[in-house]
């Protein structure tokens, strides 16, 4: 630009001077001199994109202005918005001011180029051309309109099969809207009394994130529980709406399997999500009407078809009123006339019986006979023929087991015997043993004993009698 050319003839005349140092404040009082000198209250417009925004306490509004391409960040200015200003914007453009100033928007503002030495360079916004944003959105609304026109699939929603009565509402929007209990309310306190079952499903319906909500909110609905869903919003600029206008939350609503009904509240302007909807709406009263007066077409051609149905079968029933009075009166008479019939029968087959059953029984009161003198003789038959003899070979079997049983055990006691009698104190003295007794105990310690002690020696055939004379204690003892 040329008005920095004397910043720069300033820069290298004071590289030049080596041996002058000057002051940090007294450089930036020099460049904020040339600025304004040269770009005091001149206004440019500039096209930019909004990378970060900031409403301070004081009213001020604080940006970070950006321009990419292909990624790449080419320039990055500070920028702001007086309370003043702000406030003139504000009442020049109503409610699309906020829209216009979100992060990742592009607008086209009017600027002021201002340096200050402690808060450096920085763009002071005086206005904000609000027909480029606008056309931006047209543009941008028009070319996936194309998008969406050269699938194939615009009015895929639209074709759907609609089910005759849409009582099952999935609702999409965001809980605080005052529109939202509109909606409500309508449904519910409806002149007719009818019932439906609403879900919420809530997603911003603004600002950059409310398309992917509104995605995310679309594929969280579980489609076999709900007859259509409803898109709701309370209205808004065109700013405000462009989110409705997003080519991936238009494909979303294509591919969905139950009709979209959309109320969004804009009274002349429109979006591409009502170019796509099964049932676009003004406002979200016009939505609930529309369930309203579904039901009661229904209704009236539920009633129709029953009142249709009255009127033929009264006709019907006039026109064979004569055959229906001659069927009553067959009805009365034929039964008396069938039963009387019938009695006959019946008392000439209870005859026919009564005599069949006599003849019966005489026929076989000699089998009778016979059977009773078989079932008399038949007790003594099987016990004398069949019990008998097994009783006699069970008997036989007893006798044998128990003496065998006898036997064994009189061998286990003589065995016993044997043992005991090899084993007595006789048997022991017979091989040459003996039996020391002191008073009558036996002896089988020396301890205890004394010289001169009485000793009753048992052997085989007699006892001996002796006194103690000495006592020797084996080596091994203690």
């Amino acid at each position: 630009m040329p008005f920095l050319s004397p910043i720069i003839a300033y820069l290298c005349e004071v590289s030049k001077a080596k041996a002058k140092i000057y002051r940090l404040q007294r450089l930036a009082q020099a460049i904020q001199g040339l600025f304004e000198r040269e770009l005091g209250q001149k206004h440019y417009w500039v096209k930019a994109e909004i990378a970060e925004v900031k409403k301070a306490r004081s009213g001020h509004v604080y940006l970070q202005l950006v321009e990419e391409r292909e990624g790449i960040r080419l320039a990055n200015l500070s920028a702001v918005i007086w309370k003043i200003d702000y406030e003139q914007l504000e009442a020049k453009m109503a409610t699309e001011l906020p829209s216009l100033l979100e992060k990742g928007k592009e607008i086209v503002v009017q600027v002021l180029v201002d340096f200050h030495p402690n808060y450096g360079l920085k763009l002071i916004i005086k206005d904000i051309d609000l027909s480029f944003s606008l056309g931006e959105l047209e543009r941008r609304r028009q070319e996936n309109l194309k998008h969406l026109e050269q699938s194939g699939k615009i009015n895929a929603n639209r074709e759907l099969a609609e089910s005759l009565v849409w009582q099952r509402v999935a609702i999409i929007s965001s809980p605080e809207a005052a529109a939202l209990q509109d909606f409500y309310q309508h449904l519910q306190e409806n002149e007719f009394n009818y019932r439906f079952k609403l879900e919420l499903f809530p997603s911003k319906v603004q600002g950059r994130e409310a398309a992917a909500e509104l995605i995310k909110a679309l594929e969280s609905i579980k489609h076999q529980d709900f007859d259509c869903i409803a898109i709701i919003r309370g209205g808004g600029s065109s700013l405000d709406l462009d989110v409705f206008n997003d080519l991936d939350l238009c494909y979303k609503i294509l591919a969905s399997p139950i009709p979209v009904l959309s109320g969004i509240g804009h009274e002349s302007d429109w979006t591409l999500v009502d170019r796509v909807v099964h049932s676009p709406h003004k406002t979200p009263t016009a939505v609930a009407d529309y369930l309203i007066d579904k039901m009661s077409h229904f209704e009236a051609h539920i009633l129709a078809q029953y009142n249709g149905i009255a009127k033929l079968s009264t006709e019907f029933m006039l026109d064979h009123k004569l055959d229906l009075e001659q069927i009553k009166a067959q009805l009365v008479n034929q039964p008396l006339n069938f039963i009387a019939s019938l009695r006959g029968r019946v008392e000439l087959q209870a005859s026919a019986l009564i005599r069949a059953s006599a003849s019966g029984l005489l026929s076989h009161r000699r089998d009778l006979d016979l059977f009773e003198e078989f079932l008399k003789s038949r007790p003594l038959f099987i016990l004398n023929q069949v019990l008998r003899p097994r009783l006699q070979n069970s008997q036989e079997r007893i006798d044998l087991l128990a003496h065998h049983h006898f036997e064994k055990r009189a061998n286990a006691l003589k065995n016993l015997a044997q043992t005991i009698e090899l084993l007595s104190p006789k048997q022991t003295l017979k091989r040459g043993y003996s039996i020391s007794r002191i008073n009558g105990k036996s002896i089988s310690s020396i301890k205890g004993l004394k010289i001169g002690d009485h000793i009753e020696t048992e052997i085989e055939n007699g006892i001996l009698h002796s006194h103690l004379l000495k006592i020797e204690k084996h080596e091994h003892e203690n």
